[in-house]
């Protein structure tokens, strides 16, 4: 199923309007190198377009016209009203049958499995807690996993208990 979310979308043509406007300073940059005759190579020309493009997978945005001493970019319109298209769909796949749940029951257990998913992404440096000294000193996938459940179940005063109910690491 088909899933449209106006949060997503603007979340989704925030962060390609960032990455184009990112991608265009570099290509700017790049294109002004060329023309000053710093970059001849058509190959090292490439691979610095490569190199440019590659961040955030917006090369498909951009159309390239490289030779040697020459270098242009021109937005590729297609693809950018197809990047358009796209703002804020997602698929969700399912093995179960309408009979057994609705569309709405599919994507509000989707969810509910998001939310779960973000309160254990333990991020890089917690607040000044026990739990946070002891994640500045283990670095291991193992401690970490511990920390992020205890910090879910906000047991932290009991460490290394629930760690064994975490099947899959995090880390």
């Amino acid at each position: 199923m088909v899933v449209e979310s106006d949060s997503r979308a603007r979340r989704d043509t925030q962060r390609t309007t960032e990455l184009i406007a990112t991608a265009e300073t570099q290509l700017l940059a790049l294109e002004h190198r060329v023309r000053s005759g710093r970059l001849k190579d058509p190959a090292k020309i490439g691979r610095a377009a490569q190199r440019i493009l590659g961040v955030g997978r917006v090369g498909r945005l951009f159309d390239l016209e490289i030779g040697p001493g020459r270098f242009l970019y021109h937005y590729n319109e297609q693809a950018q009203a197809y990047e358009r298209l796209l703002a804020g769909r997602y698929v969700l796949t399912t093995s179960l049958t309408p009979a057994q749940a609705d569309t709405a029951e599919v994507v509000a257990a989707y969810r509910q499995l998001q939310t779960v998913e973000n309160k254990f992404r333990v991020p890089k440096r917690l607040p000044a807690t026990a739990a946070g000294e002891a994640l500045d000193r283990e670095t291991s996938p193992r401690s970490r996993r511990s920390l992020c459940v205890r910090r879910f179940d906000g047991n932290a005063h009991h460490p290394g208990s629930h760690h064994r109910r975490c099947t899959r690491s995090r880390a």
